[in-house]
């Protein structure tokens, strides 16, 4: 994984894999890592852009502000679900959850289902909210 996680050795195989695919992609398809890569680019360039405008004083129009804000919250919220899936794979008061769970004898599926589920709790839905309104 280049570093960006550091599996634990009680971490099933199942959950390495998928936590793997999730970070860095799989099959061409972009992972998280890539994405906030990409999403922090974007937020230099647009700075760049913003900041030649304020050099130059001339107004800085609303649509790159606004674009500003939701690069900076899409930034936010991919370094949070990495750093997220990252402590569900490298702390330790994890093992005995992946012991308890093994003693279930889970299937790769399930053990997918259970990382995606304790990965996607901690969303916040509000701003999502917030737009509906």
């Amino acid at each position: 994984m280049g570093g960006i996680v550091k599996f634990r050795s009680y971490v099933p195989a199942a959950v390495k894999d998928y936590v793997t695919e999730v970070i860095e992609g799989l099959d061409g398809e972009q992972g998280l890592a890539a994405a906030l890569e990409t999403a922090e680019k974007a937020l230099v360039d647009l700075d760049t852009a913003i900041n030649m405008r304020l050099s130059l004083k001339t107004e800085v129009p609303n649509n790159l502000r606004l674009q500003r804000a939701e690069l900076t919250n899409d930034r936010v919220t991919l370094a949070n679900d990495i750093s997220c899936l990252q402590r569900l794979v490298e702390q330790s008061d994890m093992e005995a959850v992946y012991t308890r769970l093994g003693d279930e004898g889970l299937r790769d599926e399930q053990w997918r289902t259970f990382v995606h589920a304790a990965w996607t709790a901690h969303a916040s839905f509000s701003q999502h909210r917030e737009k509906l309104k």
